[in-house]
């Protein structure tokens, strides 16, 4: 009788000890598998750099294409300009998602459909004329020659929109620790060259004249030209948008879920958006005093999505974040106050949205701000460029 209870004692201990050997071994597979660095972890991370990959090589394969597409296309029912093409990614090719077309040296554009009825071209003056103390000013119809894009969007049904904000890319010829410019001899707005491409440094310290000028020049010089017109954002194009965006559920009187803007909640400027200062050289000529001729200051090089302390901080940099995406738009609530062709009587009118937005964060609000020689060059000023089909 004893040595059965004891054979039986034995036998449970023996039970519980593999119980607790299991469920060890159990913790120590399912730490491997799910864990931090598990398996699933690098497993997931390999299908992202998968996609990422294919992602790269889907858009090189859309550049080559540009170069070859001599005559105006027809893709998913919008009209693909000659010298540009569809990326033909996953969700960039649809245009209800926000239709991408890259060029031959890698700008991006976003077909914005105006079919007339449920989306117009028009200026709404209605989109962000109630927020806070502003008000909006009775002449606000001070804008440039608008005619013929009207002509544009109605024929074809619809423009498109820098995919991004204005960047510049550094400059192969020049650059030292102080002075980062676009061009070595002349810097003039007619040499330089603006970027459309995602992880650029916004174009900032820019007046409105040069943010006109450089938009218009940008496939002024190329074969581009003969198939579409470059403008710096009209009034028009932003309510077009804004309305688009708003109809497709994103909130445009609150951009905080969608926006790079202090509200937010833990996005901020720190050191590295804006060191800056208007003299290319040291004591080297002003912004301010010519304006047509020099074109921006100096800013770090941005360095991407980090964090400091216990705050997300998204530096300034063009697309850092798929956060700030609206329909494949990147960044249409911040980084930037971006120009537009619009007057009112204190001067040219910027769009709201910007990073340093602590309560307004309105993506549809208007802003009139001073022109070059005053505030019209800071370091939060950026701006947009539209495309129109000819």
């Amino acid at each position: 009788m004893k040595n059965t209870m004891k054979n039986k004692g034995i036998t449970l201990v023996a039970l519980v000890v593999t119980i607790i050997i299991m469920l060890i071994l159990a913790g120590v597979t399912l730490n491997i598998a799910l864990g931090e660095n598990g398996l699933f972890k690098q497993a997931q991370t390999a299908v992202e750099k998968t996609k990422e990959a294919s992602n790269a090589e889907q858009r090189q394969m859309a550049i080559l294409e540009a170069t070859t597409n001599t005559k105006n296309t027809i893709f998913q029912g919008v009209t693909i300009p000659a010298g540009f093409a569809p990326t033909r990614i996953e969700g960039e090719s649809k245009v209800e998602d926000g239709l991408v077309i890259i060029d031959a040296d890698g700008n991006e554009f976003v077909w914005i459909p105006v079919d007339g009825v449920k989306l117009k071209y028009e200026k709404n003056i209605e989109l962000g004329v109630e927020h806070e103390s502003y008000t909006m000013y009775d002449n606000w119809s001070d804008e440039e020659k608008i005619d013929e894009r009207i002509s544009s969007v109605n024929k074809y049904k619809g423009f498109y929109v820098g995919r991004y904000e204005a960047g510049v890319e550094e400059s192969k010829e020049y650059k030292d620790n102080s002075t980062y410019v676009a061009n070595k001899e002349t810097r003039n707005t007619d040499n330089a060259k603006i970027s459309i491409k995602k992880g650029l440094q916004p174009w900032n310290f820019i007046s409105w004249e040069n943010a006109k000028i450089l938009s218009e020049n940008m496939y002024l010089y190329s074969e581009v030209a003969q198939n579409v017109t470059s403008r710096l954002i009209d009034s028009y194009a932003w309510d077009t948008i804004t309305t688009w965006l708003e109809n497709s559920g994103f909130d445009i009187n609150d951009s905080s879920d969608w926006g790079n803007v202090l509200s937010s909640g833990g996005y901020e400027i720190n050191g590295l958006y804006a060191i800056g200062k208007r003299d290319f050289d040291n004591g080297g000529p002003n912004q301010n005093t010519e304006p047509t001729k020099y074109f921006r200051g100096n800013l770090l090089v941005p360095k991407g999505r980090k964090n400091v302390g216990n705050q997300d901080i998204i530096e300034l940099a063009t697309g850092i974040s798929e956060r700030n995406k609206a329909n494949n738009i990147y960044d249409f609530a911040g980084n930037m106050y971006e120009w537009t062709t619009e007057k009112n009587e204190n001067g040219h009118v910027v769009r709201r949205g910007c990073c340093a937005d602590s309560q307004i964060s309105s993506v549809a609000l208007r802003l009139g701000s001073a022109r070059v020689g005053d505030s019209g060059c800071g370091y939060l000023n950026g701006f947009r460029v539209v495309l129109y089909i000819k």
